[in-house]
């Protein structure tokens, strides 16, 4: 789970370095993979996570299948990632398993805070082994509404409750005239604390809030501002920028080229959701999302992967970096 990653990483560790592949462990608990010797051409960093969420699901393997938590997001992009640098033996692929990624990211803005570059960065998340060129961005919102203690039965009322419920609806009403397609809020969590017979003090509501562009988000937190009550305020938990590449960038026309290579069909998709891509980005020359496992069922009770698309996904990562030089070579 987020937060308790430490065994798992130690197992990659020792699992990995026994099979000959140089392992560590950093300070905030990201393994690291590579293989010793000289990289002569471009780095390739191959770049998943090693959390997951509750609740916890036992794993099995049947018919070709694992399931269990975490075997989509994102054991699976993970396994494919250190099968292809362990088969390869290639020095210029490093991977990466960070720590936090369904919670703070921790793992992914150590690398931010502490690293200047990264030059060709995969993030292995489930995409069914397509290219996701983009993600939405995230704003985790806090709604806070004062009211006053009263006895329940008082027919005049200060009740926050019932103001966040009309933000709830109003909130609706700003993401239709946005529209749906740009913006989605979702209502997490509301809390108040009082005796079922009183009027509650205080209220709070927590927002999930996924945009495709920054400006969409603007506009969206000040018309919120200009409409709400002067007895609620507002505040932004954190903060993640949306993420798009081209098609047209040669990291990912090389992975195109490899997934040509396997036979498949590519298509560009764009997820709705975040991910260490949204991170990352600002310090990466090239970024893209690909790995094995259909991410609809990520976090879901029926979470399974394919053992045979991990197998495929660590072929086609193989031959990215030949890929990516040919046709480096002819620009």
């Amino acid at each position: 789970m987020s937060g308790t990653e430490q065994k798992v990483a130690e197992y990659i560790k020792e699992k990995f370095g026994a099979l000959g592949l140089k392992t560590r462990i950093d300070e905030v608990g990201n393994v690291i993979l590579e293989q010793d010797g000289v990289c002569d051409s471009e780095v390739f960093y191959y770049i998943s996570h090693i959390d997951t969420v509750k609740p916890y699901i036992k794993p099995k393997i049947l018919d070709d299948f694992v399931y269990g938590r975490g075997a989509v997001d994102a054991k699976g992009p993970l396994l494919a990632m250190i099968d292809a640098l362990y088969e390869s033996r290639n020095p210029c692929i490093k991977v990466y398993g960070l720590v936090g990624e369904e919670s703070d990211s921790r793992g992914a803005r150590y690398l931010l805070e502490n690293t200047k570059k990264l030059s060709n960065v995969v993030i292995g998340e489930p995409s069914n082994n397509q290219i996701c060129i983009g993600y939405r961005g995230r704003i985790l919102l806090r709604i806070d509404c004062k009211g006053q203690n009263q006895h329940a039965a008082t027919s005049s009322q200060v009740n926050p409750i019932q103001y966040l419920t009309n933000i709830i609806l109003l909130m609706e009403k700003i993401a239709d005239t946005l529209g749906q397609d740009k913006v989605l809020v979702t209502p997490t969590k509301i809390v108040s604390r009082s005796m079922s017979n009183v009027v509650p003090s205080k209220g709070q509501l927590l927002y999930d809030i996924r945009f495709s562009e920054e400006k969409i988000a603007n506009e969206l937190l000040d018309k919120l501002k200009s409409m709400i009550p002067t007895n609620c305020s507002i505040q932004k938990i954190s903060y993640l920028p949306p993420v798009e590449v081209k098609p047209s960038d040669i990291l990912v026309q090389s992975l195109a080229r490899s997934i040509i290579k396997e036979g498949l069909k590519v298509n560009y998709i764009k997820k709705m959701g975040t991910s260490d891509m949204n991170v990352l980005y600002p310090i990466t020359e090239h970024i893209v999302s690909f790995g094995p496992g259909d991410s609809k069922l990520s976090h879901t009770p029926k979470e399974k992967i394919n053992i045979k698309d991990i197998m495929v996904a660590s072929s086609i990562l193989r031959s990215l970096p030949a890929e990516y030089s040919r046709i480096k070579s002819r620009a």
